[in-house]
């Protein structure tokens, strides 16, 4: 908590970029400080979580870091991936 406080803070004065796959620092963010990065034949995205997703957290169903544990984040606009069945 201190160190995504001290983050935020930092955000204040000047970009700040976190990379993580740590549900412990996601617990803290909230939905609109999330963006996804995806990589997918040599090319790189990053955009905002997918509406529907950031819906779920809005609605109190699931917390940003609930959420990572259940399933891959999604950038808004992106294809949904197909699991094969």
């Amino acid at each position: 908590a201190v160190v995504y406080a001290t983050l935020l803070e930092a955000s204040l004065r000047g970009t700040v970029v976190i990379t993580t796959h740590s549900p412990e620092m996601l617990e803290l963010a909230r939905d609109a400080h999330v963006l996804v990065c995806e990589y997918d034949d040599g090319v790189t995205r990053v955009g905002p979580l997918a509406s529907s997703q950031r819906d779920v957290i809005r609605n109190g169903l699931f917390s940003v870091a609930e959420l990572v544990r259940s399933e891959d984040l999604r950038r808004e606009g992106a294809d949904p991936k197909v699991v094969p069945g």
